[in-house]
């Protein structure tokens, strides 16, 4: 019996120019890539304080007895604290605290990442062994692969356009003409598959963090 073919998930840091030759069009995507980059770098913060304190809480013995700290939907369960879910809960207040800032679906990655990062550290954190994480600007920001569309080939055949949100960008490989342009050419052949990815602007230059299965 033959054995299941096993994948692994490679990362290629490509940079990227923003596909778009009037400067005053340019000059807003970059506004709009820096906003969306604010928020991830507080949302961030937002999503790992506010998981420290949930996890907390029910643990604040000095607390009033009056007090819940059950940790639980109370659609759920009676005596649950939330009244959503607890991955949701973090999401629906990024939502609405950065409404029409950025796409949601950055913000509901972002989210679903740092919930599963801190499940996986969290004896530590209960512990004390181990403070949160902390963020800072320049942050990679989560990418849903289905939000990377219209990818193809330009001229040459080593650089490729696509559009995020609607916002063009296009490949710049420089002197790297193999290893990464042919990883996208398998992709439009469907030979390999984009996985989700993260966007970083960092010191004035912008790059994609490309997640190839």
């Amino acid at each position: 019996m033959n054995k299941p073919a096993t994948t692994e998930i490679i990362t290629r840091k490509i940079q990227l120019l923003v596909n778009e030759p009037d400067k005053a069009l340019a000059g807003q995507v970059w506004q709009t890539l820096y906003r969306w980059q604010e928020v991830c770098f507080r949302a961030a913060n937002t999503i790992m304080s506010h998981l420290f304190v949930q996890e907390q809480l029910p643990q604040m013995s000095y607390l009033a007895d009056a007090v819940q700290r059950n940790l639980a939907d109370l659609h759920k369960e009676p005596a649950g604290l939330l009244n959503t879910s607890r991955i949701n809960s973090t999401l629906r207040l990024l939502s609405r605290q950065y409404k029409g800032q950025i796409p949601i679906h950055i913000l509901g990655r972002l989210n679903l990442t740092l919930h599963r990062e801190f499940g996986k550290k969290r004896p530590q954190y209960l512990q004390g062994e181990k403070a949160i994480a902390s963020f800072r600007r320049g942050t990679p920001m989560p990418i849903p692969s289905a939000d990377i569309r219209r990818l193809q080939a330009m001229e040459g055949r080593h650089n490729f356009s696509f559009r995020l949100y609607k916002l063009p960008f296009r490949t710049f490989q420089g002197r790297d003409t193999w290893d990464k342009p042919l990883l996208l050419q398998q992709v439009l052949k469907g030979e390999l598959r984009l996985c989700d990815s993260h966007l970083q602007v960092y010191d004035k230059k912008l790059f994609l963090l490309a997640a190839f299965e």
